[in-house]
């Protein structure tokens, strides 16, 4: 089995009370935006990455806690708001990844969909997350940030 870190984002249009999901391509079922943390990234910085080449959103972090003074030697990077260990059942193979999940919402509204990745992208109220196809987890998850964030 394959093991990954991968960076995902719940994020919010907090005016109209949804979250924006993909259609994964590969998995067929609807998904939060996301994908692999590249060479020398951090997750912070593949999250915001993977929101903008799957929706074209930019996005602002919603959870940040810090819990030190930072110095010359020590900086915190951004929390996550959960990190999972996922078994990602893909046709050919099944990845297990480390999944460092955060919550944001958008700058913007405009969505982009990147063809390569997904067949669809749309806005999902807590009611339509209840709802659609997707893996158990990731509706915990985004109810989990509804219901935190008061959206």
């Amino acid at each position: 089995m394959k093991r990954c870190y991968v960076a995902s984002v719940v994020l919010f249009d907090k005016l109209h009370k949804k979250v924006v999901l993909v259609h994964h391509k590969k998995l067929g079922v609807w998904m939060y935006p996301g994908g692999h943390v590249e060479e020398g990234e951090f997750p912070h910085e593949a999250a915001l990455r993977e929101v903008m080449e799957e929706t074209g959103l930019h996005a602002k972090f919603l959870k940040d806690q810090r819990t030190i003074k930072e110095d010359d030697f020590a900086r915190q990077v951004k929390t996550p708001f959960a990190v999972l260990l996922e078994d990602v059942p893909y046709k050919d193979e099944h990845h297990e990844h480390c999944d460092f999940i955060y919550v944001a919402e958008t700058k913007n509204d405009a969505l982009q969909l990147n063809e390569e990745e997904a067949t669809e992208i749309r806005w999902f109220d807590a009611e339509g997350v209840r709802n659609v196809e997707t893996f158990e987890n990731i509706r915990q998850m985004m109810l989990a940030a509804f219901s935190e964030f008061g959206v």
